[in-house]
């Protein structure tokens, strides 16, 4: 399970605080739609994740890339 961490403080501790490895997601499960939005940073797209919900075999979710 994954779980939540603190909101507050600077934003490496914030970061930090969020890296779970039990909220590690396989890409090879991951299929990526089409483009849904962009801003400043990257893109948005839509997807189907595969087993990230166990009450479900394929869930649609947001993918969220960063431009390099």
């Amino acid at each position: 399970n994954c779980h939540r961490f603190q909101t507050e403080g600077t934003i490496s501790t914030i970061i930090s605080s969020y890296y779970d490895d039990q909220c590690e997601f396989s890409r090879e499960n991951l299929a990526v739609g089409h483009l849904i939005g962009k801003g400043a940073f990257g893109f948005v797209y839509q997807g189907v994740a595969k087993g990230i919900n166990s009450k479900e075999k394929l869930t649609t979710v947001a993918i969220k890339t960063v431009r390099g």
